[in-house]
C-alpha cells in the first residue's frame, strides 16, 4: 500500500532536515580545519562563512515555512540555491576580484548587489526590521549625501564603489566583523552548544540548587547562579531567560516571591551573564578585535565588576527574602533527589573543558585555538565518561553521546549563522559611516554639545547605546555606538578599554531598560507578572550595571586587576558597598526594618561613596558603617541568642 500524502511529506521533511544538519556540521568542521591548517586566506574563509550562513538559514526557513504550509515557502529554497552560486562566484574569482579592487567589473557589481540584498533579506527574517532598515538608510545616505547640506553633506559615492565598499573590496559584509565571526566567534558558539548538548545546562541547574538551598533565599540564589553561568555561554539575554527561567521563576514563586520580583531576578541575572568572564557572550571577542587588546586582558579586567554586579544582586535578594519572611524549606528544593556525588559522577567531566579554555586564554593563547582545544577536550572526556559510566551499555552510550555531539555541532552552526548575517549587515553600516566621514562629524558634534563637560558627553553616549539596544542584539548595539562615540571619548582622555567596556555594559543593560526591555517581556511570559512592576524591580536590582560603566571611565583602576590588584579590589568593593546601601534605602530593610532616618543615612552615605572624591568617600563609608553597626546592634539586643 503506497504511503499517504502526509506520510510522504513527513518523510521528505525528515530527509531534508537531516541534509540541513549534515551541511551545518560540515560547515563547522571546515572552520575547525582552518584553525589548524589555514588552507586559504581569511578573505576566502569570509566568503565561505557568510555564503554558507545565508544558504543554510534560507534552507532552514524553507523547511519551517513548508511545515506550516506557507504559500511561498519555495522562495526560500530559491534564495538558498542563489546564495550557493554567488558564493561559488566570489570564491573562485577571488584572486581576480582582489586585482580589480577599486575598479570592479560589471559581474562584480551584480554579484555584490545580490550578496548585500541576501544579507539584508535574511537579517530581516531572523532579526527583525531595525538593522536592515538602518542599513538601507545608511546606503541611501552614502549614495545621495552630495544632495544634502551642512552636517550631513559628503561628496557622494557612485554605485560601483558603493557595492565595492559594501562587499567586493572585502569590506562591509565581507569586512572585519565577518572575519571575527568566521575565525573566532563561531568556535565559542560551538563550545556553548556542545556544552549544553552534553548536559551542561543540567549541571548548572543542579549545582545552583545545591548551593542555593543552603540559604533562606536559596530559590532566588539558584536563579543568580544558573543564569550567570549559562548566560556567559549563550550570549543572549532572551534565550537565557527562556532556558533557566522556565525552572527558576516557578521555583521562586512557589517559595513566596512576588511574580514581579521573581521575573526581575531572572531578567537581571540573565542579562548579567554576558558580562561574566571567561566567555562573556560573544561581544568581548569583538572588543578584542576592534581594540587589538588581548582577549585575556579583557577577561581579567572584567572579572571584578562582574562580581560586584552579581554579589549586589545576591545581597538584594537576601534583603527582600528576610523582609518578606521567606523561610528555608528544603523539601521545596527537591534536595533528596540531588546529591553532590551524583552530580560529580554524571556531569563532573564537563568542568574540565571550562578549566582548559580559561587557562589557555589566560596564558595568552589565541582565543580560537583555546576554544578549539576546549571543544576537543569536551568531546574526548565525554566519550570516556560515556564508556566508563554509560547506563545504556558502553558502546550504546558512546553512540548516544556521539549523537549529542552531532546535534550540538548543528545547533552551534545554526546560531553562528544567525550571528554571521547580522554582523555582515552591521559591517555595511560601519563601512559607510567611515567612508562618508559621518562618524567623525558626529563625534565632533557630540563634543560641541557637551562642551567641556565629559559627564554630559558620556551621558549622551549611554542614552544612545540604550536606544540602539532596544531593537538590536548586543553586538549590534555595541558596534554601532562604539563606532560613533569611541574616538570622541578617547580624545577626552578616557582609556580605550574603559570606553569599550562602558559601551558594552550599556548595550547589555538595554535588554532590561524600558520602553522595550526584551528581557522583561520574556520573563513576564513565564512569571505572569506585570510589565511595569517587573521592569522597575529589574532596574533597581541592576543598579551596578548602570553605575559601573561611569566608574570605568572616571576610575579606570577598577579594571586594572592585572597590574594593581589591591587598588582594583578596593575600588570595586567601594562600589559594592554603595550599591548595597542603596538597596537598603529602597527596601527599608537591613537585618531588621530600617526607618526613614536610617534609609536616608544609607542613601547619603552611598552618594558620598559614588562621588569620585577620596574625602567624601571616606565620610560616606563612615556613615554606612556607623548606621549599619547601629541596626546590627539593636537587632542582636532585641534577639538575644538563647
Amino acid at each position: 500500500m503506497p504511503p499517504s500524502t502526509d506520510e510522504a511529506l513527513s518523510r521528505e521533511f525528515y530527509l531534508l532536515k537531516r541534509l540541513l544538519n549534515l551541511i551545518l556540521v560540515a560547515w563547522i568542521l571546515l572552520h575547525i580545519y582552518t584553525v589548524w591548517k589555514l588552507p586559504f586566506s581569511l578573505d576566502e574563509l569570509k566568503i565561505l562563512h557568510l555564503g554558507f550562513a545565508i544558504s543554510t538559514l534560507s534552507f532552514s526557513i524553507f523547511l519551517a515555512s513548508k511545515t506550516e504550509n506557507q504559500k511561498y515557502a519555495w522562495h526560500w529554497l530559491v534564495v538558498s540555491i542563489l546564495t550557493v552560486f554567488v558564493t561559488i562566484f566570489f570564491f573562485t574569482d577571488y584572486g581576480n576580484m582582489i586585482e580589480r579592487s577599486g575598479m570592479p567589473s560589471t559581474s562584480d557589481v551584480i554579484a555584490g548587489t545580490i550578496l548585500v540584498a541576501l544579507v539584508l533579506l535574511i537579517t530581516l527574517q531572523i532579526w527583525g526590521f531595525v538593522i536592515p532598515l538602518l542599513t538601507v538608510l545608511v546606503l541611501l545616505y552614502a549614495s545621495f549625501g552630495h544632495y544634502l547640506s551642512g552636517f550631513f553633506f559628503h561628496s557622494g559615492i557612485d554605485y560601483p564603489r558603493l557595492i565595492g565598499y559594501s562587499c567586493t573590496y572585502f569590506m562591509g559584509t565581507l569586512g572585519n566583523l565577518t572575519g571575527l565571526s568566521a575565525s573566532m566567534i563561531i568556535h565559542f558558539l560551538l563550545f556553548g552548544a556542545l556544552l549544553q548538548a552534553s548536559g551542561g545546562t543540567q549541571l548548572i541547574e543542579k549545582v545552583s540548587i545545591i548551593i542555593g538551598s543552603r540559604f533562606r533565599s536559596g530559590a532566588a540564589q539558584t536563579a543568580v547562579i544558573a543564569s550567570g553561568a549559562l548566560g556567559m555561554v549563550s550570549g543572549s539575554t532572551a534565550a537565557n531567560i527562556a532556558i533557566t527561567g522556565s525552572f527558576t521563576i516557578p521555583l521562586m514563586k512557589k517559595r513566596g516571591y512576588h511574580p514581579d520580583f521573581a521575573g526581575a531576578i531572572e531578567t537581571v541575572a540573565s542579562t548579567g551573564g554576558q558580562i561574566m568572564p571567561p566567555i562573556m557572550g560573544v561581544s568581548a571577542f569583538i572588543i578584542a578585535g576592534l581594540t587589538n587588546i588581548p582577549y585575556s586582558k579583557i577577561v581579567v579586567a572584567a572579572f571584578l565588576p562582574a562580581m560586584v554586579y552579581f554579589l549586589n544582586l545576591s545581597f538584594a535578594i537576601w534583603v527582600r527574602t528576610r523582609k518578606s519572611n521567606i523561610l528555608l524549606v528544603k523539601q521545596d528544593l527537591e534536595l533528596p533527589t540531588i546529591r553532590i556525588l551524583d552530580i560529580a559522577k554524571q556531569h563532573g567531566h564537563l568542568v574540565i573543558p571550562v578549566i582548559i579554555i580559561t587557562w589557555r586564554i589566560l596564558i595568552g593563547e589565541t582565543p580560537a585555538k583555546a576554544v578549539l582545544m576546549a571543544n576537543i577536550t569536551l568531546i574526548a572526556v565525554g566519550t570516556i565518561h560515556a564508556f566508563v559510566f554509560g547506563v545504556d551499555g558502553r558502546w550504546d552510550s558512546i553512540i548516544k553521546f556521539g549523537r549529542q555531539v552531532y546535534s550540538g555541532m548543528a545547533k552551534g552552526a545554526l546560531e553562528a549563522s544567525k550571528l554571521a548575517v547580522v554582523l555582515a549587515a552591521m559591517g555595511v553600516i560601519v563601512e559607510m559611516f567611515t567612508v562618508t566621514g559621518f562618524g567623525q562629524r558626529l563625534s565632533y558634534t557630540m563634543v560641541d554639545i557637551a562642551g567641556s563637560s565629559s559627564l554630559i558627553l558620556i551621558a549622551l553616549v549611554a542614552v544612545l547605546t540604550i536606544f540602539f539596544g532596544m531593537g538590536m542584539p548586543t553586538p549590534g548595539a555595541y558596534l554601532l555606538t562604539v563606532l560613533l562615540s569611541a574616538p570622541t571619548l578617547v580624545k577626552f582622555g578616557f582609556e580605550l578599554l574603559s570606553v569599550h567596556l562602558f559601551v558594552f555594559y550599556f548595550a547589555i543593560i538595554s535588554a532590561l531598560t524600558p520602553p522595550v526591555a526584551i528581557g522583561v517581556l520574556v520573563a513576564i511570559g513565564i512569571s505572569g507578572g506585570r510589565y511595569v512592576g517587573t521592569a522597575l524591580n529589574a532596574l533597581r536590582l541592576a543598579l551596578p550595571g548602570f553605575l559601573m560603566p561611569f566608574f570605568f571611565l572616571y576610575k579606570p583602576v577598577m579594571l586594572n586587576l592585572a597590574h594593581r590588584p589591591i587598588s582594583a579590589f578596593f575600588a570595586n568593593l567601594l562600589l559594592l558597598i554603595a550599591a548595597a546601601s542603596t538597596t537598603i534605602f529602597f527596601d527599608g530593610y537591613f537585618i531588621k526594618h530600617v526607618g526613614w532616618i536610617g534609609r536616608i543615612a544609607f542613601l547619603v552615605g552611598a552618594l558620598m561613596v559614588f562621588f569620585p572624591d577620596m574625602l567624601l568617600t571616606a565620610f560616606g563609608l563612615g556613615i554606612i558603617f556607623i548606621v549599619g553597626i547601629y541596626y546590627f546592634y539593636t537587632y542582636v539586643k532585641s534577639n538575644p541568642v538563647r
